[in-house]
């Protein structure tokens, strides 16, 4: 034989052998859609609820004109999230089927999640054009994929990839407040109720760095300014609640100013409560030399409409930036 045809043989051999593997896998591991997408349509789902054990509600989200809303907080959703979530569910995947007894879904986490002790996540996509939803318990994960049951129906299946879904409500949430860089800023002002006062300024002679004033020379070569320049990057919060649900006090613990290059104005009030120490946000805007700055006028805007009527708590380490007095600046 020669050695091309030998080749050959071995080439077809292969081919038949991955087509083989194939249908078997097909067999095996149907490839479905966890949502019916005869019934709903991912483009159009604009709900997304999420329930834990014993009917608690971890998030309620839903679609509006101004973007993803929770409706239990009332406050902006996490849209990259919601979208994510919306596209793995809809999105056709491997699955096992499993069991159809009720009385062994508590073995791999799919039974009922009105049962007080169910360890599972239920989720449910709405699309409210047509009336229509599907929910979905997601149970335990395995070494290959996780289980997860219809609600409405009795088979459970094991899918290949597992679904870490967030199992509190403030992980569901847009928890960016503010994402402004330290080469973005041109002064800081940070005020507290006793007139303890940092005063930072960009150098113009060095414009990498921010030069304190307010003190003499000499000390002011003692402190660093830039220790507290990146206050406002990734400034994610811990918590929210509505203003108006929150006890202030008469005076804030600390007032502060952040200008920007383009304009845009940051105002931020610290605290001091019984519950620790709150926040709320305002952002503004102030005429630029430059002439038109109507592009900042309009993010200062979008950012008082996001962060107006909320009150906050923020990671330890920026809560102590926003509380910093001129001594924390010493080199």
């Amino acid at each position: 034989m020669k050695r091309s045809t030998l080749y050959l043989l071995l080439a077809t051999l292969l081919l038949l052998s991955a087509i083989a593997l194939g249908l078997w896998q097909e067999k095996q591991e149907p490839r479905l859609s966890l949502v019916p997408m005869e019934r709903l349509n991912a483009k159009q789902i604009d709900r997304l609820e999420v329930t834990a054990g014993g009917d608690r509600k971890v998030a309620a989200l839903s679609h509006t004109d101004s973007g993803w809303q929770d409706e239990i907080t009332g406050y902006s959703a996490d849209a990259k999230l919601a979208a994510r979530t919306i596209a793995m569910l809809t999105s056709p995947q491997f699955v096992e089927i499993k069991t159809t007894r009720p009385e062994h879904y508590e073995r791999i986490g799919v039974e009922n999640i009105g049962h007080q002790k169910a360890r599972g996540l239920e989720v449910t996509l709405s699309e409210s054009a047509q009336g229509l939803s599907q929910s979905i318990v997601f149970g335990d994960f395995s070494n290959n994929g996780q289980y997860v049951r219809l609600s409405d129906e009795t088979q459970a299946w094991l899918v290949g990839t597992g679904v870490d879904l967030p199992i509190d409500n403030i992980e569901w949430l847009d928890r960016e407040l503010l994402n402004i860089s330290a080469e973005e800023l041109l002064s800081i002002r940070i005020l507290h109720a006793d007139t303890s006062e940092i005063l930072l300024r960009r150098d113009p002679l060095n414009p990498s760095n921010f030069k304190m004033t307010g003190v003499n020379i000499d000390t002011a070569a003692k402190h660093n300014g830039n220790r507290i320049a990146g206050i406002l990057s990734g400034l994610n919060m811990e918590s929210v609640s509505p203003q108006s649900s929150a006890t202030l006090p008469d005076t804030p613990a600390v007032v502060a100013e952040f200008h920007t290059h383009s304009g845009i104005v940051i105002y931020a009030h610290a605290w001091q409560s019984k519950e620790g120490v709150l926040f709320t946000f305002d952002a503004g805007c102030v005429p630029m030399e430059e002439g038109n700055n109507t592009l900042a006028q309009a993010e200062a805007a979008r950012i008082a409409e996001k962060l107006n009527g909320w009150v906050y708590t923020l990671p330890p380490f920026k809560t102590a930036q926003f509380l910093s007095r001129p001594a924390d600046l010493l080199q």
